[in-house]
C-alpha cells in the first residue's frame, strides 16, 4: 500500500497549539484519500475517513471529510511518570477489543476505536482509567454508525 501525507489545518476554536497536523493516507481516487493515521490535535476525523485534499505549495491540504469509516477517536494523556508505568494494565483490556495507539510523546497517546469494537464497553474501559487518575481522556471523535458519505465536513 502506498502512502502519502495530507494536511488538516486546525482551527484555533479547538483551544489546539498547532495550526495544522500532518497525517498518513492510502490514495483511493482523484484527490481523494484514505486516513491511516490517529489523528493527535484534528477533532472531527478517524482513521479510516476518506478525505478529498488539494495540492498546495504546502503538501495536500484537506478540504473536506468525503466519507466516513466508522472509527471513533480517543486521545488520552498520561498524567504522569507513575501513571505512565500502570498505562498498560488500564490499556491491554482496550487492546483486547482491537483498539489501538500512535504515541506522540512520552505521555500522549491517540486511540483508535474500529468500527467493530462495542463503544460503550470501550467509553467505559478508558473512563475507568480516568477514574484511575492513570489518564485525561478527550474524545476527538465518534465516528460508530456514521459509515455513510457525509458529503461536508461533519
Amino acid at each position: 500500500m502506498d502512502l502519502t501525507k495530507v494536511v488538516f489545518s486546525v482551527e484555533k476554536a479547538d483551544g489546539r497549539e498547532h495550526a495544522h497536523e500532518t497525517m498518513w493516507a492510502e490514495p483511493v481516487g482523484k484527490g481523494r484519500f484514505r486516513l491511516r493515521s490517529v489523528p493527535f490535535h484534528v477533532c472531527g476525523a478517524s482513521r479510516g475517513d476518506t478525505v478529498l485534499a488539494r495540492e498546495t505549495a504546502e503538501g495536500r491540504r484537506v478540504e473536506e471529510i468525503l466519507e466516513r469509516g466508522g472509527h471513533s477517536t480517543y486521545r488520552v494523556l498520561v498524567t504522569d511518570t507513575e501513571a505512565l508505568q500502570r498505562f498498560w494494565e488500564y490499556w491491554k483490556p482496550l487492546a483486547d477489543r482491537g483498539c489501538t495507539f500512535e504515541r506522540a510523546e512520552a505521555r500522549l497517546f491517540a486511540v483508535d476505536v474500529p468500527p467493530e469494537a462495542d463503544l460503550q464497553e470501550v467509553r467505559a474501559l478508558l473512563a475507568k482509567g480516568e477514574a484511575a487518575r492513570v489518564w485525561e481522556l478527550e474524545e476527538a471523535h465518534v465516528g460508530h454508525g456514521s459509515r455513510l458519505a457525509t458529503g461536508g465536513r461533519g
